[in-house]
């Protein structure tokens, strides 16, 4: 991690945290104590952290407790402060196993393959998450794939590390429910540039995983999907589908701000649209948006800029507009500013962005 990097990640730790109201994102406490946890075992104090964040650690073994979200993600890139490499993080991310993640993890165990989990992980995901979210796409030749969306840009430290940790997760449980995965194992692809030290990566994910692709997503054979489950149980099934029914619903955003003000760019193609103005839309005063997108853990321009990078890198993979022609579709006026945007956002040109895609079609 770069100096600027690493004295923003400890910068961000410096500010106070309110507990945030009802409707405000949360997260299991128990991911709080995992992760600092997991930290303290690797040489770090984590308590002046939890403190000035406000995490109590008398909430780490209460049943139920939910910690502020951004509190959560301030703690994540306070210790990424202090390690930055992906065997931290990705073997943090195998802590997060079927015990770690409750009702929801007992449905899955309870489901009868992976084929009736996995819509059934992305429908309650709302329950763990802490700004990913899981959509279950279906393929024609009976393949399927999650793909991870991530509401902070995806170009950040931030989105890289919770990538990680989910990606450890998501291993981690494969591996526990289906005996068979090392036969047909999932494919793992990553929206990022590689980083120089890919032993951890085999590690935690053997050898199917691949870099610089349009978004993150794991990509499941048929034969893997249709493994039976050794813990099947149709009336368990049905049972803790209704406990997370209930839980979802007392967690669930209501409705996501985010969604209504990503709407507004959208209608406005991403063009140079100002808080002000998305706020009139809206019926809310600029500083009451920005105030509310603040205690869902969201940045007006960070959303802005996750779009403009989704849809550029969509448009990049899958269309033939020239550079300058994707750049002002997004709301840039020229190609060079659209450019040193991009490297900004993923590490590579626009240009060497298509070459990559087109090689991996």
């Amino acid at each position: 991690m770069s100096v600027h990097a690493r004295q923003s990640s400890r910068q961000s730790t410096e500010t106070s945290v309110s507990i945030l109201p009802a409707e405000g994102r949360t997260v299991p406490y128990c991911h709080v104590a995992i992760v600092a946890q997991f930290a303290e075992d690797t040489g770090i104090d984590t308590r002046p952290w939890l403190q000035r964040l406000g995490l109590r650690r008398a909430q780490f073994e209460v049943p139920d407790a939910r910690a502020p979200a951004p509190a959560y993600t301030k703690l994540v890139m306070a210790i990424a402060s202090e390690r930055d490499d992906s065997a931290f993080w990705l073997l943090l991310g195998q802590q997060f196993s079927f015990p770690a993640i409750g009702e929801l993890g007992l449905l899955l165990q309870a489901c009868t393959n992976a084929r009736d989990a996995l819509p059934r992980l992305c429908r309650f995901y709302e329950i763990l998450s802490c700004g990913t979210s899981l959509e279950l796409r279906s393929h024609d030749d009976g393949d399927a794939s999650v793909v991870l969306h991530q509401d902070c840009a995806p170009h950040t430290v931030e989105s890289r590390l919770k990538y990680e940790l989910l990606v450890g997760a998501l291993a981690r449980n494969v591996e526990l429910l289906n005996n068979k995965a090392k036969d047909t194992p999932p494919r793992y692809e990553l929206a990022y540039a590689e980083p120089p030290d890919l032993v951890s990566y085999r590690r935690v994910l053997g050898s199917s995983f691949s870099f610089g692709h349009a978004q993150c997503r794991v990509v499941l054979g048929s034969a893997f999907l249709d493994q039976p489950y050794v813990l099947a149980n149709r009336t368990m099934r049905g049972v803790l589908s209704r406990r997370c029914d209930t839980a979802l619903g007392r967690v669930a955003s209501r409705p996501k701000l985010e969604a209504l003000v990503r709407r507004s760019l959208l209608r406005a193609q991403l063009r140079n649209v100002s808080l002000a103005e998305v706020a009139s839309e809206l019926g809310l005063s600029e500083r009451t948006l920005s105030r509310r997108l603040r205690e869902r853990g969201f940045r007006f321009e960070a959303l802005r800029r996750q779009l403009q990078y989704e849809r550029a890198r969509e448009l990049l993979g899958t269309t033939r507009l020239s550079v300058a022609e994707v750049g002002y579709s997004i709301g840039f006026e020229n190609a060079s500013n659209f450019t040193r945007a991009f490297v900004r956002w993923s590490g590579s040109t626009p240009t060497a962005f298509r070459r990559a895609a087109g090689s991996r079609s």
